[in-house]
């Protein structure tokens, strides 16, 4: 038997196909969203991965420059120390010096104190350990 679509049959079944295309379209989106969400997922990992991987370097270069910055501070310091030694050393020799070719001084023949280097850089003298040499000066 075949059957008979009658007008208003066709007219009921047009809303029935209509919401099937609807939806068959509207899914078909859905699907297309779902991707579009999943690759928005995988680049925001990936720029949250490369952040994260540039946050740690830039972390560790800056305790490295201030791991530098104390060893160059140290280093300053100590220079500054050796220096200032190294200024009195040399103004105590010009002293004596100057003691030395003062005509006027009848000592103007006395030589310089005798000195070592200890182990720290620092001249010691005679006179500093109550030799012979501590009187005359």
């Amino acid at each position: 038997m075949a059957s008979l679509h009658t007008p208003e049959s066709i007219d009921n079944s047009l809303p029935e196909g209509n919401f099937y295309t609807q939806l068959l379209r509207v899914e078909t989106e859905n699907a297309n969203l779902r991707e579009q969400l999943i690759t928005l997922q995988a680049n925001y990992d990936k720029l949250h991965s490369t952040l994260l991987n540039m946050e740690k370097k830039l972390m560790e270069e800056k305790e490295e420059k201030e791991a530098w910055k104390a060893h160059l501070r140290d280093l300053t310091d100590r220079m500054v120390m050796e220096s200032k030694r190294h200024l009195e050393n040399l103004k105590y020799d010009a002293e004596c010096v100057k003691v030395m070719l003062d005509h006027n001084n009848p000592t103007n023949n006395r030589p310089l104190r005798q000195y070592y280097v200890n182990v720290d850089g620092d001249r010691v003298y005679q006179s500093d350990f109550g030799d012979e040499d501590s009187s005359s000066e």
